[in-house]
């Protein structure tokens, strides 16, 4: 339903290599809850992640958005790029206790549904 969808993300399968449909649509739509307008800057983002999960395979990826998607408050992308490069403070350091994950790595939040309309058949022949 075109009034109720948010946005599309294209992406070649070294994207899809490393995150599945659902991880796919929570990172551009975490990306836009955190104040990231620039569709450009969101791929980016989702192919720096990729990275960090290990692709190896070429990456391309493409946003549409639709006016229905909400552009949250926040830094975006620059504030994630900010936290992943400052030094990690002593007390925050990796081992237990602390107040979650590193700031700026990719933790999956709430699951948002895929209908079956658009889902992506994984293990369709390219």
């Amino acid at each position: 339903d075109g009034g109720e969808d948010e946005f599309v993300l294209i992406a070649c399968d070294g994207v899809w290599d490393v995150v599945g449909n659902q991880e796919g649509v929570d990172m551009v739509a975490d990306v836009f809850g955190e104040g990231e307008e620039d569709v450009g800057l969101i791929c980016e983002e989702v192919l720096d992640l990729c990275l960090m999960k290990g692709s190896k395979d070429n990456m391309t990826a493409a946003l549409i958005k639709f006016p229905p998607q909400a552009v949250g408050t926040g830094g975006g992308v620059a504030a994630r790029r900010a936290s992943r490069e400052a030094p990690e403070s002593p007390a925050s350091g990796s081992g237990s206790g602390g107040d979650g994950p590193t700031p700026g790595l990719y933790v999956p939040p709430q699951k948002r549904a895929l209908s079956e309309s658009n889902m992506v058949d994984e293990d369709a022949e390219d």
